[in-house]
């Protein structure tokens, strides 16, 4: 799925709370100290969390994704990017993350260098016709078959912003598949394109550390989840409030990376630890860094009609208190429940949270919205400002 994220536009928010008195409620009968001067403590700390499981849909997955690199003249990154995809097909991270999804290691099958005349945009219909193109005429490698496992890595400068879509607002890589005409025969190939320079780099990541990590991102999913009109393993269902955040495996731990050999790359949720419940569920961990977050909540709210709901912190481990902060999900639905719109620049403020603590959110749903109608938002948390874990809340209109 698209590769997005709002940390940037969070991470002057994160200074400023720090400074300033929270407004959460905390668990205190007391009411002495509150959730910005206390750590939680072992005895706070909750032994599961309801983490969701991605399900296998039944189609096809990559076990041996075959990589083919795909740059431009003068691409900034090019001898980092063949370099990423000649390590990550063969890595340790591959089979970490892949091995229980039924993805084994792969091989870095070519890298090719277009001298092609770039617009200011793309969309994912520019890169598709422009791989078939490609590989039509021969500067591409063909695909030996059906079942190849070749994944195309397109890499796109700076100056070529990429959409995954007519309807995008935000510059994103994406993965996708696309038909090919090959000896009389069609089949689907599978594809990802990777952005650079979009504004979505967390606090003190260099540029080429992003581009490997949506690198990493993108073909992970594509590995797991190969061809959109045969779902592997995605979230897809919209009942679920996790299928608002994307919904594939890369999705759910967005935010989250590691440097493995060098390379920045993405850390990738495992159904084996989200099973437990009693730690991050966001994989490879070297640092067994606790997980802080909230509580995932669907509710059912007639048209027209406003709640509050109360929404509890839980970490995985004893820590000092974490940012919260609410945004948009990244698949909305059919509308927004929350009003962001009624905050200075659309960002409402900030709270810190502990094991147990509380805040409250306000939805709403507008009148007039059909029976049927889903709307998500997401609450986000972090200890550190870099490393943030993403837990939805939906709203379906009975």
């Amino acid at each position: 799925m698209p590769r997005h994220s709002r940390l940037a536009r969070l991470l002057p928010a994160l200074v400023v709370v720090t400074a300033c008195e929270t407004n959460n409620a905390a668990h205190d009968d007391a009411g002495a100290d509150t959730a910005d001067d206390r750590a939680t403590t072992d005895a706070d700390a909750a032994a599961v969390h309801a983490f969701p499981q991605v399900p296998n849909n039944g189609g096809p997955i990559l076990t041996s994704p075959q990589l083919v690199t795909v740059t431009f003249t003068g691409y900034a990154y090019e001898a980092d990017v063949v370099a990423f995809g000649s390590w990550v097909a063969s890595s340790d991270w591959l089979t970490a993350v892949g091995a229980q999804y039924g993805v084994g290691l792969g091989a870095a099958v070519a890298s090719v260098v277009l001298g092609d005349a770039l617009p200011a945009s793309v969309m994912s219909v520019d890169v598709e016709q422009l791989l078939r193109a490609r590989i039509a005429d021969g500067t591409l490698p063909t695909p030996p078959g059906a079942s190849s496992d070749y994944v195309y890595v397109v890499y796109y400068p700076s100056t070529t912003k990429t959409y995954v879509d007519a309807f995008a607002t935000s510059c994103t890589g994406w993965h996708g598949a696309f038909d090919l005409a090959v000896d009389g025969g069609t089949f689907e190939v599978p594809y990802a394109t990777i952005s650079t320079g979009c504004d979505y780099r967390p606090q003190g990541q260099s540029e080429q550390q992003d581009v490997e990590q949506e690198a990493s991102h993108e073909i992970i999913e594509a590995a797991t989840d190969p061809f959109p009109m045969t779902p592997a393993y995605v979230i897809g269902d919209p009942a679920s409030p996790w299928h608002y955040l994307d919904g594939e495996i890369a999705d759910l731990c967005v935010s989250k990376s590691i440097i493995d050999s060098g390379f920045q790359v993405q850390r990738v949720w495992s159904n084996v630890t989200a099973a437990l419940g009693n730690a991050d569920p966001c994989e490879p961990n070297p640092m067994n860094e606790p997980y802080v977050g909230t509580s995932a909540a669907v509710i059912s709210l007639p048209a027209g009609q406003s709640t509050t709901i109360t929404v509890e912190g839980w970490s995985s481990a004893p820590t000092p208190a974490w940012v919260v902060a609410a945004q948009p999900a990244y698949i909305q639905g059919d509308f927004s429940p929350f009003d962001f719109g009624a905050y200075d620049g659309g960002e409402p403020p900030v709270v810190m949270l502990t094991n147990g603590a509380t805040t409250t959110v306000t939805l709403s749903v507008p009148s007039g919205t059909s029976s049927g109608s889903h709307g998500a938002m997401t609450m986000y948390s972090t200890l550190t400002g870099e490393d943030w874990s993403l837990t939805p809340i939906l709203v379906d209109v009975p």
